[in-house]
């Protein structure tokens, strides 16, 4: 309402106000006609403003959802990373303790393994040792046994060297008591 219009009124009201109305003095009509004019351009204006506020409230309400939206988003996206990490750790985990449950177990064999081959060893060690003593022992025993025999066959026809001469006799000196 700023047109032609709203300038005649602006120049009629300046007019007025300086005293300048033909020597008639201030018509009612005109200063009602006036306040009308400025509550009029108060009520425009107050419209205006409210529209443009309600506008920049919208518009601003418009960037927040928007802001929320792509926040929203961002998170589903950091959300959907976190779990595809998550399950990715998890795996090389259970791959990880799968190897190592593996290399441990076939440590423990090979463990037990050379355990079972050193007491092997140990056994068959004593028993070659044994077996030793009592070849030895036989040996000894066969050896004295044909030495027994030996000298049980020419001890008839030959005297021990090493026992004296009618040694065991039988006569009275006290020697057969021996």
């Amino acid at each position: 309402m700023c047109g032609m219009n709203g300038w005649f009124w602006i120049i009629l009201l300046l007019f007025f106000r300086n005293g300048n109305y033909g020597g008639y003095g201030e018509s009612p009509l005109v200063s009602d006609e006036f306040i009308k004019r400025d509550i009029f351009n108060t009520n425009q204006n107050v419209s205006t403003t409210s529209c443009q506020t309600q506008r920049d409230v919208l518009d601003t309400q418009k960037e927040i959802l928007e802001n929320r939206y792509n926040t929203s988003l961002g998170l589903a996206n950091v959300q959907k990373d976190i779990l595809l990490g998550n399950q990715n750790l998890q795996s090389q985990m259970a791959q990880c303790c799968c190897d190592l449950r593996t290399a441990i177990h076939a440590e423990g064999e090979a463990t037990r393994g050379l355990i079972q081959a050193n007491t092997i060893q140990d056994l068959r060690d004593r028993l070659s040792a044994s077996q030793r003593e009592t070849d030895t022992a036989n040996l000894a025993l066969q050896n004295n046994a044909q030495t027994n025999t030996i000298l049980t066959t020419l001890g008839r026809y030959v005297t021990n060297p090493y026992v004296p001469y009618n040694y065991g006799c039988g006569c009275n000196c006290g020697c057969a008591n021996f």
